[in-house]
């Protein structure tokens, strides 16, 4: 990212939140900090938050301060200050030939005092943690559209467009005080703002593209509100196309919903054959969600679309003439139970909770109560006055109180051939749809909550929690960025004695896309669509903290309370619950978190269908291990691609998912190309012998002033 304080020091870079020195200080190490160091090489760090703002008064200072230190070696001082980087830091180690221990965990949950744990910020702002991950994965579908169309995409019949301004807008949400949520609340409208800014760049980028793709010229329409079930297009016309855009490697099915008027329509797929469609009436839950201005249509049409390889399908909607009475689903036989072909979940009669969820391809059988929760957020007490805010998760008590109260779930049942669906009613501001869809292999939670009500004085951490039988054994299972799966063990820590000040958010680790728990048989996983916080508190149990809105701040910078707004924020999401054996389970999870993170996108016409109905950029799928991580314009953006792939199987955790794969590279934009050039992972340069480690010497201290 930009910042006014990036220097060039020496002949290397150095940048926002990577100055720093490296001070050679004789063997005696006399430095108190060096008697932490292996080597005579000391690392003194700058830069650090409301610090170090004035760049140019701070470097010349430096400056002065590396003249006088180095001068003294002409009076027998054996210290030599220069500027450095992390590289050629670690060169220097690796000079040294010595042993290292490994560090294999990570440094979560952190805490700087007893009852101060960093856990908070895991889930704070959960909607502008969604956008992010929406936003990420649109910016994917941008990049590959133009990289395969080439300059027809940026320059088309629907304008100037490109991918630049959600790259850097994706780029800043990366900060730290941005996804986190821990930023007031106008930075985080702007960073909102920036966000769809670069939405509408690659919107004209996306609908030029798909006009080359296509053959033709159509009225591409966005429709951003389909969460809730808003779209004037769909609402109104008596005919449009609905075009998917699957940005992943392998052919995908994906579920659609879209708002309609009509009381009977045909969907015909990119051949022309109908495809099994539905009628459902929208849900109270989704009606409570729209604005008065917003419209939304009384019914949703439901289907399921397949899109091929990095490509897309289209597929026709019509409406046939409309009968005078809605057609209302039949009352189910069961209604206390949902399922497809695979799965089958049951609830209970007497409460309207989730009871048991069976796997009938593998034969298992679980019992699981899942249900919403709140902690009541600490304030201070006489034990610290630190208080629950946008970075810290502090809970009042251990037992959090559950949202329906008392009284029991309020539920309403759909069946149809294409979805099973079961609608629960927590509290006015707590709803959840619990979904079956066919040849589908998980089962859906779309979460709806808040405003969360705080008239009564006390702030709320909102939870989603799984309660089962299995013998976890105080250990539970979460993913690194999306990638290795880290062990968690309760009330432990790895590489130090712990002593456990706070129960529950002493155990709250960062949740990116899944977290899981296990015993010998059984395996449940639950993968989430934004970043939020996660547990085990207690053996068996899985909980998720969904939402959350404070009425204090908690003095960490950020100088406001976690309220979203004077009516606080309702937020819609989706957990994906998977079933299995722990011996396949990688199989499912590791696809499963990947089809959640780069996401199919519905592009609607009305004004006819595209002459080419279905597009894939591949000659073959990949193998399920192997991963598309990058499919982008580079260098000039015209004639060259950057192709990332990545093997993303653990070793070990899959019989034939964490074998290795080799591939042929079956990508050719449309503009052709020479045939492709191996390159590091940065996109640059052929590669290099150059260890992980760093440069030679004759780089590093080449200069001690900018």
């Amino acid at each position: 990212m930009g910042d006014g304080g990036t220097e060039s020091v020496g002949s290397g870079a150095v940048g926002w939140g990577l100055w720093g020195e490296s001070i050679l200080l004789s063997p005696s190490r006399r430095c108190p900090q060096a008697r932490r160091f292996r080597t005579n090489h000391i690392v003194m760090t700058m830069g650090s938050d409301f610090h170090y703002e004035n760049a140019l008064l701070w470097f010349k200072n430096m400056d002065k301060l590396i003249d006088h230190v180095n001068a003294r070696q002409s009076n027998g001082s054996r210290v030599h200050v220069l500027y450095s980087t992390p590289s050629c830091y670690l060169w220097e180690l690796h000079r040294a030939n010595l042993s290292w221990p490994v560090k294999t965990d990570d440094f979560f949950p952190y805490s700087d005092g007893p009852h101060q744990f960093w856990t908070g910020f895991f889930s704070s702002r959960p909607s502008l943690k969604r956008y992010e991950r929406l936003s990420s994965s649109f910016l994917q579908i941008c990049s590959q559209l133009e990289a395969l169309v080439g300059s027809a995409a940026r320059n088309g019949p629907y304008g100037t467009g490109g991918s630049a301004a959600l790259r850097a807008a994706v780029a800043v949400m990366q900060h730290h005080d941005a996804v986190s949520g821990t930023e007031r609340q106008h930075v985080a409208n702007d960073y909102a703002r920036q966000l769809a800014g670069g939405w509408a760049a690659c919107q004209v980028l996306v609908a030029n593209a798909l006009s080359v793709l296509g053959g033709s010229k159509e009225s591409f329409v966005f429709c951003e509100a389909l969460n809730v079930s808003v779209c004037p297009i769909t609402e109104a016309a008596e005919s449009f196309s609905v075009i998917l855009y699957n940005p992943l490697p392998r052919r995908i099915l994906w579920p659609i919903r879209l708002p309609v008027n009509g009381t009977s329509y045909v969907v015909t797929d990119p051949d022309g054959r109908a495809v099994p469609s539905v009628l459902v009436p929208v849900s109270p839950s989704t009606r409570r969600l729209r604005r008065p201005q917003d419209g939304g249509g009384a019914r949703e049409l439901l289907f399921q679309a397949s899109a091929p390889a990095v490509g897309f399908s289209a597929f026709g909607v019509t409406r046939l003439s409309d009968t005078e009475t809605p057609p209302s689903p039949p009352k189910p036989e069961r209604p206390y139970e949902i399922e497809n072909e695979y799965l089958r979940v049951l609830f209970d009669p007497i409460t309207g909770l989730m009871s048991e969820i069976q796997n009938l391809e593998q034969g298992i059988v679980l019992p699981v109560t899942q249900s919403f929760y709140w902690y009541n957020a600490s304030i201070g007490n006489e034990d610290s006055s630190q208080a629950s805010g946008a970075y810290i998760f502090r809970p009042n008590s251990s037992h959090p109180i559950p949202v329906v109260g008392s009284g029991r779930v309020s539920t309403s049942v759909v069946k149809t051939p294409q979805l099973q669906e079961l609608q629960q009613r927590f509290s006015p501001w707590c709803w959840q749809a619990v979904r079956l869809h066919a040849g589908r292999r998980f089962v859906e939670l779309e979460w709806t909550v808040g405003p969360i009500p705080v008239e009564d004085g006390w702030g709320k951490e909102v939870i989603s929690r799984f309660d089962t039988v299995l013998r976890s054994g105080g250990r539970f299972y979460t993913d690194s960025n999306g990638r290795q799966i880290l062990e968690r063990r309760r009330n432990y820590r790895p590489t130090w004695n712990l002593t456990q000040t706070e129960p529950v958010a002493g155990n709250y680790y960062p949740v990116n896309t899944r977290i899981f728990i296990k015993d010998d048989k059984v395996q449940l996983t639950v993968l989430t669509d934004r970043s939020q916080g996660g547990s085990s508190i207690t053996d068996g149990s899985v909980e998720l903290m969904v939402h959350r809105r404070l009425l204090y701040d908690d003095n960490r910078g950020v100088g406001e309370a976690l309220l979203e707004g004077r009516q606080g924020a309702l937020v819609r999401g989706t957990h994906r619950v998977l079933l299995e054996r722990p011996q396949v389970a990688a199989d499912g999870h590791r696809l499963m978190a990947q089809e959640m993170a780069a996401e199919p996108h519905v592009i609607l016409s009305a004004s006819g269908t595209p002459h080419v109905r279905e597009f894939s950029a591949l000659r073959s799928v990949l193998p399920p291990s192997v991963h598309l991580l990058t499919l982008s314009a580079s260098g000039d953006g015209e004639t060259e691609l950057l192709l990332r792939l990545e093997h993303q199987f653990e070793s070990g955790e899959s019989r034939n998912g964490s074998q290795p794969v080799s591939i042929d590279l079956l990508v050719r934009p449309l503009w052709g190309g020479d045939p492709p050039s191996e390159t590091p992972l940065w996109g640059r340069d052929p590669p290099t012998t150059t260890p992980l480690w760093g440069r030679d010497p004759a780089h590093c201290g080449a200069g001690t002033h900018r």
